[in-house]
Protein backbone atom coordinates (compact mmCIF):
# COMPACT_ATOMS: atom_id res chain seq x y z
CA UNK A 1 0.00 0.00 0.00
CA UNK A 2 3.09 2.68 0.90
CA UNK A 3 4.54 1.74 -2.45
CA UNK A 4 1.10 2.56 -4.18
CA UNK A 5 1.11 5.51 -2.54
CA UNK A 6 4.70 6.62 -3.34
CA UNK A 7 4.35 5.74 -7.31
CA UNK A 8 0.84 7.92 -7.33
CA UNK A 9 2.72 10.43 -5.57
CA UNK A 10 5.47 10.46 -8.66
CA UNK A 11 2.45 10.29 -11.32
CA UNK A 12 1.42 13.04 -9.90
CA UNK A 13 4.38 14.83 -9.99
CA UNK A 14 4.91 13.89 -13.45
CA UNK A 15 1.57 14.73 -14.62
CA UNK A 16 1.63 18.28 -12.97
CA UNK A 17 4.92 19.06 -14.57
CA UNK A 18 3.62 18.30 -18.37
CA UNK A 19 0.48 20.25 -17.76
CA UNK A 20 2.85 23.06 -16.74
CA UNK A 21 4.66 22.19 -19.77
CA UNK A 22 2.19 22.33 -22.39
CA UNK A 23 0.85 25.72 -21.25
CA UNK A 24 4.18 27.11 -21.40
CA UNK A 25 4.65 26.00 -24.59
CA UNK A 26 1.25 27.14 -25.51
CA UNK A 27 2.12 30.82 -24.47
CA UNK A 28 4.91 30.62 -26.73
CA UNK A 29 3.38 29.65 -29.00
CA UNK A 30 0.56 32.74 -29.26
CA UNK A 31 3.09 34.63 -28.55
CA UNK A 32 5.82 33.69 -31.87
CA UNK A 33 2.12 34.04 -33.75
CA UNK A 34 1.86 37.48 -33.27
CA UNK A 35 -1.30 36.58 -30.73
CA UNK A 36 -1.93 37.71 -26.86
CA UNK A 37 -0.41 35.36 -24.41
CA UNK A 38 -3.62 34.63 -23.06
CA UNK A 39 -5.81 34.79 -26.03
CA UNK A 40 -7.73 31.37 -25.87
CA UNK A 41 -6.44 29.39 -29.13
CA UNK A 42 -7.27 25.55 -30.11
CA UNK A 43 -4.26 24.04 -31.59
CA UNK A 44 -5.73 21.04 -33.51
CA UNK A 45 -3.50 18.48 -35.50
CA UNK A 46 -1.52 15.60 -34.67
CA UNK A 47 1.49 14.57 -34.79
CA UNK A 48 1.74 12.06 -37.05
CA UNK A 49 -0.28 13.86 -39.53
CA UNK A 50 1.64 14.77 -42.40
CA UNK A 51 4.89 12.69 -41.89
CA UNK A 52 6.70 11.61 -45.14
CA UNK A 53 9.77 10.58 -46.15
CA UNK A 54 12.35 13.48 -46.51
CA UNK A 55 14.23 12.17 -49.73
CA UNK A 56 16.77 14.45 -50.44
CA UNK A 57 20.42 13.06 -49.75
CA UNK A 58 23.02 14.51 -47.81
CA UNK A 59 25.01 15.97 -50.75
CA UNK A 60 21.83 17.89 -51.95
CA UNK A 61 20.76 19.30 -48.96
CA UNK A 62 24.84 21.04 -48.80
CA UNK A 63 24.87 22.28 -51.92
CA UNK A 64 21.38 23.69 -51.16
CA UNK A 65 22.50 25.50 -48.04
CA UNK A 66 25.92 26.87 -49.58
CA UNK A 67 23.09 28.07 -51.87
CA UNK A 68 20.63 29.54 -49.76
CA UNK A 69 22.19 30.36 -46.60
CA UNK A 70 22.21 34.41 -46.50
CA UNK A 71 25.54 33.86 -44.02
CA UNK A 72 27.30 32.82 -47.04
CA UNK A 73 26.38 35.85 -49.82
CA UNK A 74 27.24 38.44 -47.04
CA UNK A 75 30.67 36.18 -46.44
CA UNK A 76 31.09 36.69 -50.48
CA UNK A 77 30.24 40.25 -50.64
CA UNK A 78 32.23 41.15 -48.25
CA UNK A 79 35.88 39.08 -48.99
CA UNK A 80 34.62 40.72 -53.19
CA UNK A 81 34.77 44.53 -51.10
CA UNK A 82 38.27 43.24 -49.27
CA UNK A 83 39.75 42.20 -52.30
CA UNK A 84 38.57 45.60 -54.70
CA UNK A 85 39.96 47.90 -51.50
CA UNK A 86 43.42 45.54 -51.83
CA UNK A 87 43.52 46.42 -55.14
CA UNK A 88 43.41 50.39 -54.82
CA UNK A 89 45.50 50.15 -52.16
CA UNK A 90 48.04 48.56 -53.98
CA UNK A 91 47.36 50.79 -57.09
CA UNK A 92 49.26 52.90 -54.79
CA UNK A 93 52.71 51.75 -55.59
CA UNK A 94 52.36 51.33 -59.26
CA UNK A 95 53.24 53.55 -62.30
CA UNK A 96 50.41 55.47 -63.66
CA UNK A 97 50.23 55.32 -67.28
CA UNK A 98 47.77 57.95 -69.94
CA UNK A 99 47.53 58.17 -73.30
CA UNK A 100 45.89 61.13 -75.42
CA UNK A 101 45.09 60.78 -78.60
CA UNK A 102 43.56 64.00 -80.18
CA UNK A 103 42.03 64.18 -84.22
CA UNK A 104 40.92 67.42 -85.68
CA UNK A 105 40.24 68.87 -89.03
CA UNK A 106 40.86 72.43 -89.61
CA UNK A 107 39.02 73.96 -93.09
CA UNK A 108 39.98 77.79 -94.25
CA UNK A 109 37.80 79.11 -97.00
CA UNK A 110 38.71 82.09 -99.34
CA UNK A 111 35.79 83.84 -101.46
CA UNK A 112 39.03 84.66 -103.59
CA UNK A 113 41.33 83.65 -105.36
CA UNK A 114 44.79 84.03 -105.20
CA UNK A 115 47.32 85.20 -107.25
CA UNK A 116 51.46 83.62 -108.55
CA UNK A 117 54.19 85.61 -109.00
CA UNK A 118 53.55 85.13 -113.30
CA UNK A 119 49.75 86.53 -112.57
CA UNK A 120 48.13 83.15 -112.74
CA UNK A 121 45.63 82.07 -110.29
CA UNK A 122 45.06 79.71 -107.83
CA UNK A 123 42.62 78.54 -105.01
CA UNK A 124 43.22 79.74 -101.62
CA UNK A 125 40.93 76.90 -99.43
CA UNK A 126 42.33 74.61 -97.66
CA UNK A 127 41.79 71.31 -95.92
CA UNK A 128 44.07 70.45 -92.99
CA UNK A 129 43.78 67.20 -90.79
CA UNK A 130 46.13 67.01 -87.77
CA UNK A 131 47.13 64.27 -85.26
CA UNK A 132 48.31 64.12 -81.48
CA UNK A 133 49.21 61.30 -79.41
CA UNK A 134 50.59 61.92 -76.00
CA UNK A 135 51.78 58.80 -73.35
CA UNK A 136 52.46 59.89 -70.08
CA UNK A 137 53.87 57.82 -67.23
CA UNK A 138 53.79 59.03 -63.53
CA UNK A 139 55.12 57.02 -60.50
CA UNK A 140 55.44 58.82 -57.17
CA UNK A 141 58.52 57.62 -54.96
CA UNK A 142 57.63 59.01 -52.07
CA UNK A 143 55.31 56.97 -50.59
CA UNK A 144 55.68 57.13 -47.05
CA UNK A 145 54.64 54.06 -44.18
CA UNK A 146 51.11 55.54 -44.24
CA UNK A 147 50.16 53.80 -47.88
CA UNK A 148 52.29 50.69 -46.78
CA UNK A 149 50.75 50.20 -43.51
CA UNK A 150 47.32 50.74 -45.36
CA UNK A 151 47.92 48.01 -47.94
CA UNK A 152 49.16 45.69 -45.07
CA UNK A 153 46.42 46.06 -43.47
CA UNK A 154 43.72 45.15 -46.46
CA UNK A 155 46.19 42.14 -46.87
CA UNK A 156 45.56 40.88 -43.07
CA UNK A 157 41.52 42.56 -43.74
CA UNK A 158 41.41 39.70 -46.54
CA UNK A 159 43.23 36.90 -44.82
CA UNK A 160 40.44 37.46 -41.92
CA UNK A 161 37.42 37.37 -44.51
CA UNK A 162 38.65 34.34 -46.17
CA UNK A 163 38.90 32.64 -42.40
CA UNK A 164 35.36 33.91 -41.58
CA UNK A 165 34.19 32.55 -45.12
CA UNK A 166 35.68 28.93 -44.09
CA UNK A 167 34.54 29.49 -40.66
CA UNK A 168 31.07 30.01 -41.82
CA UNK A 169 30.95 27.31 -44.56
CA UNK A 170 32.00 24.61 -41.77
CA UNK A 171 29.61 25.86 -39.71
CA UNK A 172 26.58 25.46 -42.16
CA UNK A 173 28.10 22.36 -42.94
CA UNK A 174 28.28 20.86 -39.83
CA UNK A 175 24.74 21.82 -38.97
CA UNK A 176 23.31 20.14 -42.04
CA UNK A 177 25.25 16.71 -41.09
CA UNK A 178 23.84 16.88 -37.28
CA UNK A 179 20.29 17.71 -38.88
CA UNK A 180 20.37 15.23 -41.30
CA UNK A 181 21.79 12.83 -39.01
CA UNK A 182 19.24 13.09 -36.34
CA UNK A 183 16.46 13.47 -39.19
CA UNK A 184 17.33 9.69 -40.12
CA UNK A 185 17.51 8.64 -36.70
CA UNK A 186 14.15 10.02 -35.78
CA UNK A 187 12.86 8.58 -38.67
CA UNK A 188 13.57 5.05 -37.92
CA UNK A 189 12.42 5.40 -34.15
CA UNK A 190 8.96 6.12 -35.81
CA UNK A 191 9.32 2.65 -37.78
CA UNK A 192 10.39 0.87 -34.57
CA UNK A 193 7.89 2.31 -32.26
CA UNK A 194 4.66 2.29 -34.41
CA UNK A 195 5.67 -1.27 -34.29
CA UNK A 196 6.37 -1.52 -30.09
CA UNK A 197 2.84 0.66 -30.00
CA UNK A 198 1.01 -1.87 -32.04
CA UNK A 199 2.29 -5.06 -30.17
CA UNK A 200 1.42 -3.07 -26.78
CA UNK A 201 -2.11 -2.56 -27.56
CA UNK A 202 -2.70 -6.16 -28.90
CA UNK A 203 -1.27 -6.89 -25.65
CA UNK A 204 -3.26 -4.96 -23.76
CA UNK A 205 -6.59 -5.77 -25.58
CA UNK A 206 -5.72 -9.65 -24.55
CA UNK A 207 -4.91 -8.65 -20.76
CA UNK A 208 -8.10 -6.81 -20.59
CA UNK A 209 -10.47 -9.88 -22.19
CA UNK A 210 -8.60 -12.30 -19.90
CA UNK A 211 -8.73 -9.71 -16.91
CA UNK A 212 -12.83 -9.75 -17.87
CA UNK A 213 -13.21 -13.02 -17.80
CA UNK A 214 -11.10 -12.97 -14.41
CA UNK A 215 -8.39 -15.34 -16.00
CA UNK A 216 -6.33 -12.55 -15.71
CA UNK A 217 -5.28 -9.78 -12.44
CA UNK A 218 -5.34 -6.18 -12.09
CA UNK A 219 -1.48 -5.86 -11.76
CA UNK A 220 -0.99 -7.74 -14.99
CA UNK A 221 -3.30 -5.50 -16.80
CA UNK A 222 -2.00 -2.26 -14.88
CA UNK A 223 1.41 -3.43 -16.17
CA UNK A 224 0.15 -4.12 -19.59
CA UNK A 225 -1.37 -0.23 -19.33
CA UNK A 226 2.23 0.90 -18.12
CA UNK A 227 3.42 -0.74 -21.05
CA UNK A 228 1.20 0.75 -23.63
CA UNK A 229 1.52 3.99 -22.08
CA UNK A 230 5.15 4.08 -22.35
CA UNK A 231 5.14 2.75 -26.24
CA UNK A 232 2.43 5.47 -26.92
CA UNK A 233 4.79 8.53 -25.30
CA UNK A 234 8.29 6.92 -27.06
CA UNK A 235 6.15 7.00 -30.51
CA UNK A 236 4.77 11.31 -29.80
CA UNK A 237 8.40 11.99 -29.28
CA UNK A 238 9.96 9.97 -32.02
CA UNK A 239 7.45 12.13 -34.34
CA UNK A 240 8.33 14.91 -32.15
CA UNK A 241 11.75 14.73 -33.06
CA UNK A 242 11.58 14.03 -36.77
CA UNK A 243 9.57 17.16 -37.12
CA UNK A 244 12.23 19.40 -34.97
CA UNK A 245 14.75 17.82 -36.98
CA UNK A 246 13.20 18.39 -40.26
CA UNK A 247 12.51 22.19 -39.41
CA UNK A 248 16.03 22.07 -38.02
CA UNK A 249 17.04 20.77 -41.69
CA UNK A 250 15.48 22.98 -43.53
CA UNK A 251 16.73 26.49 -41.55
CA UNK A 252 20.06 24.93 -42.24
CA UNK A 253 19.41 24.29 -45.84
CA UNK A 254 18.01 28.20 -45.90
CA UNK A 255 14.71 26.99 -46.95
CA UNK A 256 11.19 28.36 -45.69
CA UNK A 257 8.77 25.87 -45.66
CA UNK A 258 6.86 26.33 -42.05
CA UNK A 259 3.92 23.78 -42.60
CA UNK A 260 6.86 21.12 -42.98
CA UNK A 261 4.69 19.77 -46.37
CA UNK A 262 6.64 17.98 -49.38
CA UNK A 263 6.76 19.96 -52.07
CA UNK A 264 3.93 22.46 -51.17
CA UNK A 265 4.46 25.94 -50.60
CA UNK A 266 4.55 27.30 -46.79
CA UNK A 267 1.01 28.77 -45.59
CA UNK A 268 0.46 31.21 -43.51
CA UNK A 269 -0.65 29.33 -39.79
CA UNK A 270 -2.91 32.73 -39.39
CA UNK A 271 -5.09 32.19 -42.58
CA UNK A 272 -6.24 28.49 -41.23
CA UNK A 273 -7.17 30.30 -38.29
CA UNK A 274 -11.00 29.32 -37.38
CA UNK A 275 -12.86 29.89 -33.33
CA UNK A 276 -14.86 27.32 -31.85
CA UNK A 277 -18.24 28.05 -33.81
CA UNK A 278 -16.36 28.33 -36.89
CA UNK A 279 -16.61 31.75 -37.83
CA UNK A 280 -12.79 33.16 -39.27
CA UNK A 281 -11.06 35.20 -36.77
CA UNK A 282 -7.93 34.40 -37.88
CA UNK A 283 -6.67 34.20 -33.89
CA UNK A 284 -8.79 31.13 -32.36
CA UNK A 285 -8.14 28.20 -33.99
CA UNK A 286 -4.80 27.19 -35.36
CA UNK A 287 -4.41 24.15 -37.79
Amino acid sequence: MLQSDVELADAQQLLSKAKNEFQTQKVMLNILLGFSPEKPVDYIGTLSSGIYDFNMDLSACMACSHENRPEMEISDISLEMGEKDLAIQSGQFSPKITANADYYIRNNWYDNQGTDSLGQAYDLDQENTYWTVMIQLQWDFNLGGKQFYQRGRAVHEIDRLKQHRKSTWDTITAQVQMSYTTLLEARGRIDFSQTALQSARESYERTQKRYEVQVGTIYELLDIQASLTRAEANCNQAETDYRLSLANLYYAMGQQNFALTENQPPEDPATNARDRNGDQLNDHEIN
